[in-house]
């Protein structure tokens, strides 16, 4: 039995100098809440980012799709999906037709109602349906801007307006922006 005491004596104390090797190495490897709060914020903005693009790409695809659909259609040759897109399109009202071409523009990106005119064209959204189209879009861009949905601005001393991201709102979170 004395020599199974010095033994069980080594093995404890061989425990106690890992287990506190290893909290050591441990303590040093964790991140601090702050740290982690700060790479949590990073990654957030990172993916918002991220989503704001591939919602834009969506956009842009949708009045491809559109605008080719549309050519297609007159030859008879449109899928499923196709028909479903231009349907959904040609159905929209002017308030939503006008959102789905902003979305087409990149955040922050400055455009005027030609330009949106110019993407429900080529979404195939019959501006004919207004007599003074122009004068609609226009208006109906100045209520976006009102309600905060785009923000006013001048380029090249042209009055236009950018899309402010959908999902970066928070000031905190800009800073993690790119």
């Amino acid at each position: 039995m004395a020599t199974s005491h010095p033994r069980k004596l080594l093995g404890v104390l061989s425990k106690i100098v890992l287990d506190f090797g290893l909290g050591i190495l441990y303590n040093l490897h964790v991140p601090s809440d702050k740290q982690r709060l700060e790479a949590s914020k990073r990654e957030l903005a990172r993916l918002l980012a991220e989503r704001e693009e591939r919602d834009r790409r969506i956009a842009v695809l949708r009045q491809t799709i559109g605008r080719l659909g549309q050519s297609m259609q007159e030859d008879g040759s449109v899928d499923r999906i196709t028909s479903k897109i231009l349907t959904e399109q040609a159905e929209m009202k002017l308030l939503d037709a006008v959102k789905e071409a902003i979305q087409g523009f990149r955040v922050n990106e400055h455009f005027t109602p030609l330009d949106i005119k110019a993407a429900l064209e080529r979404m195939y959204w019959d501006v004919n349906k207004y007599t003074n189209v122009m004068a609609t879009i226009h208006r109906t861009l100045e209520r976006l801007a009102e309600s905060g949905e785009l923000i006013p601005s001048i380029k090249d001393d042209k009055k236009g307006f950018k899309r402010p991201s959908r999902y970066v709102v928070s000031p905190w979170l800009r800073e993690y922006s790119r």
